[in-house]
């Protein structure tokens, strides 16, 4: 008998934590939903945890919990004063991550560059009050082999703890267009590639503005003379960079123009 008291109320323990937890989920999820709807304003002074307690009907306990959960997300802060407010940058209008498939070592080889460019630029959106907008590089985000860390950060970007994603590798190539991370609504994606799709945004090199520029910048520091490496050699893509070129008093000689 006193085996079975002891196993029945080992089991109404674990039944209760699953209720607790359960209902704490309830909670972070409504109050999110209304911090991302707007129904409390970025900045704005948040419900005080009596006011949640009665409003949910729940312990002091998981409402604890819940604010606890929520102020790690980023979403309220609270003051000395220990008034809770909504953050002024809430994550899911000012926090990004730049997912990359690979491991860091990927990106700092030689041939990188462009990448670890990328990674530079985006430091400087470091979430101070200079520049509340932050982004959030996430590397091994792999859906082949997921492992813990990919499936926090999916956990993450459902929660809407990002304003959305940024894919500096093409995502049909490493396969992470296909993945759950795209099509999470209100989380939109974008990544460097030729074409949009139905669920990524495209980002793609303007060449007529890269070459203006170039041209611009030569001939700022008094240049005259250029060479040009291309790995194209049609007339029809030589033809305004010769003609942009006499434009600003630049030289390019036919045979100064290697194709490789």
């Amino acid at each position: 008998m006193k085996d079975g008291h002891l196993s029945n109320a080992k089991s109404g323990m674990k039944k209760s934590a699953r209720n607790n937890s359960v209902r704490r989920k309830d909670v972070v999820a409504v109050l999110r939903e209304e911090i991302i709807r707007g129904v409390y304003k970025p900045g704005s002074v948040f419900p005080t945890r009596a006011e949640l307690q009665q409003r949910f009907h729940t312990t002091p306990v998981t409402i604890q919990h819940a604010m606890d959960i929520l102020r790690r997300d980023g979403f309220v802060y609270s003051s000395a004063r220990r008034a809770t407010y909504v953050s002024p940058s809430p994550p899911h209008l000012f926090r990004y991550a730049m997912v990359f498939t690979t491991p860091p070592a990927s990106v700092e080889q030689p041939g990188a560059r462009f990448f670890q460019t990328l990674i530079a630029v985006a430091s400087a959106f470091d979430g101070s009050q200079r520049e509340p907008r932050k982004i959030v590089v996430q590397f091994s985000i792999e859906f082949e082999k997921e492992s813990h860390e990919t499936r926090a950060f999916l956990s993450s970007a459902r929660a809407h703890c990002y304003a959305g994603l940024i894919f500096p590798q093409h995502p049909y190539v490493t396969g992470i267009a296909d993945s759950p991370l795209c099509g999470i609504p209100g989380v939109p994606c974008a990544a460097i590639m030729d074409k949009p799709s139905d669920r990524i945004g495209a980002v793609m090199l303007d060449g007529d503005s890269f070459i203006n520029k170039a041209l611009d910048f030569f001939a700022g520091r008094k240049r005259k003379r250029l060479a040009v490496i291309s790995n194209i050699s049609d007339p029809s893509f030589q033809s305004p960079i010769m003609a942009g070129a006499r434009h600003r008093g630049l030289t390019i000689k036919p045979y100064w123009w290697q194709a490789v």
